[in-house]
């Protein structure tokens, strides 16, 4: 059996060509390429609905940033339908909610939110919702605000976002012509919030910081907002480089907790890392590994839906990685590598 993989990439001169599509293997791992969209320019992060066979992509140039859509066709190909202008500066991440009708995006340089709207066709609405972070923190990477993830609630009422650069995830609900703001909790001042996932009960957020590579373990209900309960570091005891933390994801089985890190500084060249927690039964993180990535400067990855398989793009070193991964042991083996130039992030069904 083979599954469909989806890999965004920055283009130019000897880097990447667009969004890749691939074939997972599900019973060797291995990953071959099928197509590029070169068309697609500098697509930095994707958002796939596997179930209205929409992915979206978020673009930036010179010239601006914007959203492009395709439709997955049957065979995996990607059929153009639409892209929109929207407003800011650095965009970073996206998300699209169930139905394929609303997608998010963060700006990290300008410093805010926004949200568009899908036909049920897969075309952009004219109309675009933004609202604007404000504030600061402690670290020279602190100056300013800098939103880098936008997650939904389960129940997709809410837009929850991480702020690196103020040190808080801010809480917004989503109504029909805007994101009105409900509560923030704030971090420790310098752990700069990265990304962030919820469990599959719904009960349980994981919270990644990139600056001080920590978790934070939340309660979360809608009348609190997020509660904090724990704080670990993903780093083992010999870990010694400057580090960055990225993904965080957790398995559809609620089991395990991964999280991503990537080597910084001096070392930026260098092999990235993945670390594995087990979950307990009060949602609390347990370290059990730290893996090698594969490759250098782990961006993003993702876990396939029966938790069979952990995709890595490792944009320096320019591949994405598919490791054979057990949800019930938590064990991890690495089974092939797939050259993909400036692969920034991963989705496979």
């Amino acid at each position: 059996m083979e599954k469909k993989v989806y890999v965004g990439s920055y283009t130019g001169p000897e880097k990447g060509k667009g969004i890749y599509y691939c074939l997972l293997d599900t019973e060797t791992g291995a990953l071959r390429r099928i197509s590029v969209e070169e068309q697609c320019e500098n697509p930095n992060f994707i958002a796939v609905n596997w179930k209205k066979k929409i992915l979206c992509a978020l673009n930036e140039s010179d010239k601006g940033i914007w959203l492009s859509s395709y439709e997955i066709q049957d065979d995996g190909f990607l059929c153009y339908l639409d892209q929109k202008d929207i407003s800011g500066r650095g965009p970073c991440h996206i998300c699209m909610d169930s139905d394929a009708r609303r997608v998010f995006f963060a700006n990290y340089i300008s410093g805010d939110v926004g949200m568009v709207l899908l036909d049920e066709t897969g075309h952009f609405e004219e109309e675009e919702y933004i609202t604007s972070h404000s504030g600061k923190s402690v670290h020279a990477r602190q100056t300013e605000p800098h939103p880098h993830g936008v997650h939904l609630s389960p129940d997709e009422n809410y837009l929850f976002v991480p702020d690196l650069g103020t040190d808080e995830v801010v809480m917004y609900v989503i109504e029909k012509d805007q994101l009105r703001k409900r509560m923030s909790k704030k971090v420790l001042p310098g752990d700069g919030p990265r990304h962030l996932v919820f469990h599959p009960n719904g009960k349980w957020v994981y919270l990644i910081c990139e600056i001080t590579n920590v978790v934070y373990v939340y309660l979360y209900s809608e009348e609190n907002g997020l509660e904090e309960i724990q704080r670990i570091s993903l780093l083992s005891k010999d870990m010694k480089n400057e580090y960055i933390a990225g993904e965080i994801a957790v398995t559809s089985n609620g089991k395990y907790l991964l999280a991503g890190t990537r080597t910084w500084g001096a070392a930026k060249e260098k092999q990235g890392f993945l670390t594995i927690f087990e979950i307990d039964k009060n949602g609390l993180l347990v370290l059990k590994k730290v893996v090698e990535s594969g490759g250098c400067h782990p961006r993003m990855f993702s876990i396939t839906s029966d938790g069979s398989y952990v995709l890595m793009a490792n944009q320096y070193s320019g591949d994405v990685i598919s490791f054979r991964f057990s949800q019930e042991t938590g064990e991890i083996k690495k089974s092939d590598k797939c050259a993909i130039p400036e692969a920034t992030c991963v989705w496979c069904e």
